[in-house]
């Protein structure tokens, strides 16, 4: 799957993300509020140089990557993604 975020980002996701089992485990706990795992959802999805690419996307000029931004990035991607499978 690819795709292109509202902010210009874009991206490409494996087929095969969709059935892990890893990454659904992540999903549930970022869930239940454990946003540490938001790191390793990306790596799941993006994969390291995505993931890079990502924030360095998103670096603020003070050199910092918002928390806040990513999630909503990361939230795109999936909306993006349901939106792709109910075509």
């Amino acid at each position: 799957m690819e795709g292109k975020t509202k902010s210009g980002f874009q991206y490409k996701i494996a087929a095969s993300a969709a059935d892990d089992m890893e990454l659904l485990e992540n999903l549930v706990a970022i869930d239940k509020g454990e946003i540490t795992k938001v790191p390793a959802v990306l790596d799941a999805i993006l994969g390291e140089e995505q993931k890079k690419a990502l924030y360095d996307h998103l670096r603020g000029e003070d050199g910092r990557v918002s928390v806040t931004r990513v999630i909503q990035e990361l939230t795109e991607i999936f909306q993006n993604a349901d939106d792709d499978s109910k075509k």
